[in-house]
C-alpha cells in the first residue's frame, strides 16, 4: 500500500538526491564566465600607421590617417612604437583632403625628443578604442548599412 499523502510526496522531493548537480553548478559557472568574457572584458582596436619623424624646435610625428579614425584622438591618445609607449603632448589637425573618394586627415603629434634621426620613417600604433567581443560579433551579425 502507498502512502498518497501530498506532505509524504515533498518529503520525499526533498529527500531525494540528485546525481548530477555538481555537474550543473559546474556548467553554470563556466557559462557564466563565458559571457563576462564576451560582453564585459575588452580588446583594443590597434590602428598601425607610417609617420614622419622631425625634430627642428619641436619633435613631432606627421602621419595621414582617415577621418573616421581622427574621431578617437580626441580621448587620451596611446601611441606606441614597437612595444615603447610615447607621450603625446599635443594633437594638431591638418586640412581634410579626398584622395580617391577616401577623406584624409593630415595630423601633428608632439612628441618629445627621441633618439631617432630626423626625417625618419617611423611605425606607430595607435589604441583607437576598446570594445568587447560579443558587441563586435553582434554588429557582424547585424550587417552594414544599406546603400541608398
Amino acid at each position: 500500500m502507498t502512502n498518497r499523502s501530498i506532505y509524504h510526496n515533498v518529503y520525499a522531493l526533498l529527500q531525494k538526491k540528485y546525481k548530477h548537480l555538481g555537474l550543473l553548478i559546474f556548467s553554470l559557472f563556466f557559462f557564466v564566465l563565458f559571457l563576462k568574457l564576451l560582453f564585459l572584458e575588452t580588446v583594443p582596436l590597434v590602428g598601425t600607421y607610417q609617420s614622419l619623424y622631425q625634430c627642428s624646435k619641436s619633435c613631432i610625428l606627421e602621419l595621414v590617417m582617415p577621418v573616421n579614425d581622427v574621431q578617437y584622438f580626441q580621448k587620451d591618445l596611446k601611441v606606441y612604437v614597437q612595444t615603447k609607449e610615447i607621450v603625446v603632448q599635443a594633437i594638431d589637425f591638418g586640412t581634410v583632403e579626398v584622395i580617391q573618394g577616401v577623406p584624409i586627415q593630415m595630423l601633428e603629434l608632439e612628441i618629445p625628443k627621441q633618439d631617432w634621426y630626423n626625417k625618419q620613417q617611423i611605425e606607430i600604433k595607435i589604441v583607437l578604442s576598446r570594445e568587447s567581443i560579443g558587441k563586435k560579433i553582434l554588429e557582424v551579425l547585424r550587417g552594414g548599412e544599406a546603400d541608398a
